[in-house]
């Protein structure tokens, strides 16, 4: 669900997929280490280096009035690296 490496000036993308019936508005929040990056609101956010040790997970959700919530979580990728090994 994530691409990208997890490498700090580097940018993670994530791709939320087809969500149906038509309508369904999706919402993305990305998270490292479990805490909301307020600077993240998309399909891709760049890393920075007070993300560095950290696992980085995405959350997708979709709502669509008459319908159930429906959340997804990714797995995790990192631990973020200050730099290439």
């Amino acid at each position: 669900m994530i691409e990208g490496l997890a490498l700090v000036g580097k940018t993670l993308t994530v791709h939320p997929g087809v969500w149906g019936p038509a309508g369904v508005r999706t919402t993305v929040r990305w998270y490292a280490d479990g805490v909301l990056l307020t600077r993240a609101m998309g399909d891709t956010v760049v890393l920075s280096g007070a993300e560095a040790g950290k696992l980085i997970r995405v959350r997708v959700s979709g709502e669509l009035e008459g319908y159930a919530d429906r959340i997804i979580d990714s797995l995790a990728v990192g631990p973020v690296v200050s730099r290439e090994r």
